[in-house]
């Protein structure tokens, strides 16, 4: 029975470190505008949560004069 939990265990941790370690080898090889954006706003974010920040995000492109963020008041 110890044995089962034990190869449960160390079946998480391997998973969890393969994909840490996939995270920051992608965030290694990021182009040049995205590390240039990690630099200048999310210097404090480790490479490996940037590089998943990146990987969920979706990219839009914003014409001059487009409304981005827009705040309203209710009630």
């Amino acid at each position: 029975m110890p044995f089962k939990w034990n190869a449960l265990f160390i079946g998480i941790n391997a998973y969890r470190i393969g994909k840490t370690l996939y995270y920051k080898h992608k965030g290694m090889n990021l182009g040049e505008e995205i590390t240039k954006i990690k630099r200048d706003y999310f210097d404090i974010m480790d490479i490996q949560d940037f590089a998943q920040l990146v990987d969920i995000a979706i990219e839009e492109t914003f014409e001059k004069g487009d409304i981005m963020c827009l705040q309203v008041s209710v009630g």
